[in-house]
């Protein structure tokens, strides 16, 4: 599967269809899904006021002792595996995927937490009905803008044809129409349980870069040879006109790159996204980099998928255009449900040297076919949440958990390999009986 449409997957399916194919975006299943929409196309008053007005200027941080309002919880080795594959081999694993950079600086590692507690999140079961006035409304207030800007033609919600079907094991209801392709450009809307969702792209976009993505007199196009810094400090055109054409305002820029070990363009794709991020804890230091808060992401495809595909080793232009609406607030979505104990970053090497390691949504069959490696001598270490699942893939929780990379290799292009591997921040308990039934199951299926 290209990376283009891995993260096409990523940014269109629910969360139960993402594993972490890449670092943005995943899997694409998209005839099973869950309720989806789809529409194509004084002393103590002094006192009083401070800490009142402490607590809601505050972004939500991990805090220093357990909050009295969240049970302090510790997790089994068990519960954790349900969420998280893992496998122990003797002390190496094979419980890790492999990462390609040109160098070091971009592993964007996130910075070690010295709180004594972490806050534990998960998925919370809230859903609205779907509502066909709402998505009328989102995508024809997004259209009506996009033909002010481009000039292009889309029709109205009310003359687009509907269709109800039935979809996934639990026969919950989808409306659908067909594909909307509109003079230059073509686009897609959908409504889901939680969230509204636009996309936006160019017909064709990876015919040449005179097929760029232009909102007015502005063109949706990145130079990939520019610093993320220096990305930022020109992308001032592309975020007003964004903001203006999905009527937002966010705060915050990242940039996340990917890099394979055989492409010669440099990055294999490079997504932007504009967000918030002190709209959710997790925002700022999430594996997965893709905001839980609403978004606008830009998606640039580089990756080289067929004979004369549009790749660049400068200017990019390839792009896909994405606003995910939530229907939530993204702390009413994903809220803070329990706290547990940090554990330092000895104890962490101390479980990594013994192979107690998980491999954060990596496929079981792919773990046992790689060579184990020993982590023991690791070059870098980070913490990060990570998304844990249950037996359906849905989210289970959101867990922090030390990120160990150890340097592989060097790929056919030249960059960088580094094993990447899991151990939880918090504690846990049973690790050793879990990992023992770990190799003896292995080795019951080896033989």
């Amino acid at each position: 599967m290209n990376e283009e449409k891995i993260i096409d997957a990523m940014e269109f399916l629910e969360e139960k269809y993402i594993d972490e194919a890449s670092p943005e975006k995943a899997a694409p299943m998209k005839s099973v899904r869950k309720n989806i929409a789809v529409r194509w196309v004084s002393v103590a008053a002094g006192i009083c006021v401070f800490v009142i007005l402490t607590v809601i200027l505050l972004p939500p941080r991990l805090k220093m002792g357990a909050p009295q309002k969240l049970p302090t919880y510790t997790y089994t080795a068990e519960e954790l595996g349900a969420m998280f594959d893992s496998m122990k081999y003797n002390g190496a694993t094979s419980s890790y995927t492999e990462v390609y950079v040109p160098s070091s600086e971009y592993l964007n590692l996130s910075p070690l937490s010295k709180e004594k507690y972490l806050q534990i999140y998960e998925k919370a079961d809230v859903e609205k009905p779907l509502d066909k006035q709402e998505l009328a409304n989102f995508y024809d207030g997004i259209t009506a803008r996009l033909i002010e800007k481009t000039g292009a033609g889309f029709p109205s919600s009310d003359i687009m044809e509907e269709e109800e079907e039935l979809f996934s094991e639990d026969k919950s209801l989808s409306i659908s129409g067909g594909p909307a392709q509109y003079d230059t450009y073509y686009s897609r809307s959908e409504q889901n349980s939680d969230y509204n969702y636009f996309m936006l792209r160019h017909k064709n976009g990876s015919d040449g870069t005179e097929y760029v993505i232009k909102l007015g007199d502005v063109k949706i196009q990145v130079d990939q040879t520019e610093t993320d810094e220096e990305i930022i400090a020109g992308i001032d055109e592309i975020r007003d006109a964004l903001f203006y054409l999905f009527d937002v305002d966010f705060s915050d820029i990242s940039i996340v790159r990917g890099f394979d070990d055989y492409g010669d363009n440099g990055v294999q794709y490079l997504n932007i996204y504009f967000y918030n991020k002190k709209d959710h804890f997790v925002n700022e230091n999430y594996d997965r980099r893709i905001p839980l808060s609403d978004y606008i992401s830009i998606s640039f495809d580089n990756a080289y998928n067929f004979a004369d595909d549009l790749v660049s080793d400068k200017i990019l232009t390839n792009a896909k255009i994405v606003y995910h609406q939530n229907r939530f607030s993204a702390e009413e979505m994903y809220p803070a449900t329990k706290t547990a104990e940090r554990i330092s970053l000895k104890e962490a090497e101390a479980l990594l040297k013994k192979g107690y390691v998980f491999g954060g949504h990596s496929c079981p069959l792919c773990m046992a076919a790689q060579p184990a490696v020993d982590f023991s001598d690791y070059d870098f270490v980070e913490m990060k949440y990570v998304r844990g699942t249950d037996g359906r893939g849905d989210t289970k929780a959101i867990v922090p958990f030390y990120i160990f990379y150890k340097k592989i290799g060097i790929s056919e292009n030249g960059n960088e390999i580094y094993a990447k591997t899991y151990v939880p921040a918090i504690e846990v308990s049973g690790y050793e009986e879990y990992f023992e039934l770990q190799r003896k199951t292995h080795k019951v299926e080896q033989d």
